[in-house]
């Protein structure tokens, strides 16, 4: 899987062969994550055009709001793993600042469409974006779609016990209840570390 970097554009592209792309913070690639990027893939290997994941590095809460972040449930590095393995073709980090929050919807569309040719951006129901979360699907489709870009939305993926989401699962996590997790990653919860010399009292 390719990484670009903001500016950067996709190989072989000329404005000619837009991406279909979806856009989120993707932390855990969750079941419902998967679902929306394996309908990714498939449409723009149907169309003959790149699949894109647009994501964000921090976390926006781990910038916005600290003192409620509950941490990722996966680094960066294993995030673009797992998208890779969904058989995304390219993935574009957007660094998140304090700055780059502070965008209108306008604003973050406008730079979306420069930085990148897009055919189709899939997103969630409850996607919002820009200052303030002020924007939702509604008006990303108003701003999006006299650009060229059209706006497919996918319904949150369910589980028995309500709608998937990495909070839900970092909550979980944090409990201990970590056979609950795995069902909603789809995959058991893994976490990295060094191995260390300890005080060799064993």
């Amino acid at each position: 899987m390719l990484i670009l970097q903001l500016g950067e554009p996709l190989p072989d592209t000329d404005g000619s062969r837009p991406a279909v792309a979806a856009i989120g913070n993707f932390d855990g690639v969750h079941l419902g994550h998967r679902l929306l990027l394996q309908q990714v893939v498939a449409a723009a290997r149907q169309a003959g055009r790149t699949s894109l994941a647009i994501t964000f590095w921090p976390n926006p809460r781990a910038v916005l709001r600290p003192e409620h972040w509950q941490g990722y449930l996966t680094t960066e590095a294993e995030r673009t793993a797992l998208l890779a393995a969904l058989g995304i073709d390219a993935q574009l980090c957007l660094p998140f600042t304090e700055a780059f929050s502070t965008l209108s919807p306008g604003e973050f569309v406008d730079q979306l469409a420069t930085a990148i040719p897009l055919a189709e951006l899939w997103v969630g129901e409850d996607f919002r974006f820009g200052h303030r979360r002020s924007g939702d699907v509604a008006l990303l489709r108003t701003l999006a779609e006299p650009r060229g870009i059209t706006i497919r939305l996918i319904t949150r993926h369910g589980a028995p016990t309500g709608a998937i989401s990495s909070s839900a699962i970092r909550e979980q996590v944090r409990a201990g209840q970590v056979e609950e997790a795995a069902g909603l990653l789809g995959r058991p919860y893994r976490l990295g570390g060094s191995v260390v010399s300890g005080d060799q009292r064993g």
